[in-house]
């Protein structure tokens, strides 16, 4: 525990690169992301309509598998669009008369359909507000013993909702991320609020994720004060289906890796460890996803330079006219060798911000006057991007 602490604390100049998305970043015009998401989930227990718990029988359980595909495309640069489907094969063991028995049900489960609109930046504030609605591939019969050996995919009927993502980028890789949504989780659920918030450190080749996410009900469902008679699917032993006013709690950690070329790699496991009807138990996730943005006419010229080495701005001139690098003559730095100075963050992108020459070194420190401004939307300072130009 106390090197998770640490982490979160640790002065490192390092930048984080593609391996973190905050909550409240929107795709740019003509960017776009593509993401392969597969989720696992392992019941422990069940817990009813008034949050006592109702074990299972020796023998009896539920597990899920979720695969979805999900392509997101900046339509604008505040406006984002995405269009998925997903894929779901569920498993219910239980009893019979005494006898072993068990259930499956797998297929296509949804349709969805997802907008984020994105405001403009606050100090180190991002807002966005997020909307979906997702359509069920399949309807779910009342249950019929006589069909006990396939169980539903979910809750059917047309689910929508939508919300506020809130995103405070603190220090260097910091990030304190929160979600607040409406939702509408089907044709036989009590509306719903989703709420969810995460703590993130990125540095450029990991990110370090935890966070609690979960429901609150509205207490709408139809059967509140007569949940023993709503009509029953064959949904196994499990209480995630067809429940009435459900809520959980969720804690998670993970992390993710950058692999280059805009693709990073995402894992994270999680344990519901409050619910009232619904279960408790492991959720598994793993996502791949490839993310290419358009980059600025500053950043676009230097695709065609050979930077030969990196280093940070550790001290800016009153006038902003001479920073000093972390790096000197032991790093291969020469007098007179061009360094381009970049903002490099998850809020502003990657800016070029001004070009300068060395005009002192020192072993582990190098003078740099600068020679050229580019951009002043973002200030000069202390934690900024030197790349060094190969002659």
């Amino acid at each position: 525990m106390k090197i998770l602490v640490l982490l979160f604390f640790l002065p490192l100049r390092i930048y984080a690169g593609e391996s973190y998305i905050p909550f409240g970043k929107v795709l740019q015009d003509e960017g776009y992301q593509l993401n392969l998401i597969g989720e696992y989930w392992q019941s422990d227990s069940r817990y009813d309509v008034n949050g006592e718990e109702q074990a299972f029988l020796e023998g009896e359980g539920f597990t899920s598998a979720r695969g979805t595909l999900l392509g997101e495309y900046g339509l604008t640069d505040n406006l984002q669009a995405g269009l998925g489907v997903s894929y779901v094969s569920n498993q219910s063991t239980y009893q019979t008369n005494s006898i072993p028995d068990s259930a499956t049900g797998s297929g296509l489960e949804s349709t969805i359909v997802t907008l984020k609109y994105g405001f403009k930046q606050v100090d180190n504030l991002l807002y966005a507000l997020e909307g979906y609605y997702q359509h069920s591939l399949y309807t779910n019969d009342v249950y019929n013993s006589s069909n006990q050996e396939t169980m539903v995919l979910g809750d059917d009927g047309s689910h929508y909702g939508g919300g506020l993502s809130v995103t405070y980028h603190h220090g260097e890789g910091g990030f304190l991320n929160g979600r607040l949504h409406y939702n509408r989780p089907g044709s036989t659920q009590s509306d719903e609020m989703l709420y969810h918030f995460e703590g993130a450190k990125a540095w450029k080749y990991f990110t370090f994720r935890a966070g609690v996410l979960g429901v609150y009900s509205l207490g709408q469902d139809a059967y509140s004060s007569d949940p023993q008679n709503k009509p029953q699917v064959h949904n196994g032993v499990t209480y995630r289906y067809n429940s009435v006013n459900r809520e959980f709690t969720e804690g998670y950690i993970g992390g993710n890796i950058p692999l280059g070329d805009g693709w990073r790699i995402e894992a994270q496991a999680g344990q519901v460890f409050q619910a009232t009807s619904y279960d408790v138990g492991q959720r598994f996730l793993v996502r791949l996803a490839k993310r290419v943005e358009p980059q600025s006419k500053e950043t676009a010229d230097s695709r065609f330079k050979q930077y030969s080495i990196e280093a940070n701005v550790v001290k800016v001139s009153p006038k902003k006219s001479y920073v000093i690098i972390d790096k000197g003559v032991e790093d291969g730095i020469s007098e007179g060798m061009i360094f381009d100075l970049f903002h490099f963050d998850y809020l502003g992108g990657n800016t070029l911000l001004a070009r300068g020459k060395v005009v002192k070194l020192a072993s582990s420190k190098a003078v740099v006057q600068l020679i050229k401004r580019y951009s002043v939307k973002f200030e000069l300072k202390d934690g900024v991007l030197a790349r060094g130009l190969t002659r």
